[in-house]
């Protein structure tokens, strides 16, 4: 699916990823937080960390985005 697509899903909860990432055990989710609003936030479950994230580019204009599944 393109980002538009991902971006209804992600608006909804839903974590997502890309085919195109180099790491297999990322996805990408929304966050709400009362201070800072809404953001996205990046997790990595091999190294159990957790980031903000912005799309780049090259993610926006991607057509391998799929939904993340454990």
């Amino acid at each position: 699916m393109n980002f538009s697509e991902a971006l209804m899903y992600l608006k909804h909860g839903r974590k997502l990823k890309r085919r195109g990432w180099n790491g297999k055990n990322l996805f990408v989710q929304t966050y709400k937080d009362f201070i800072c609003g809404d953001m996205f936030i990046i997790i990595n479950i091999r190294t159990a960390t957790i980031n903000s994230w912005v799309p780049s580019v090259s993610d926006l204009y991607a057509e391998d985005w799929e939904l993340y599944e454990e």
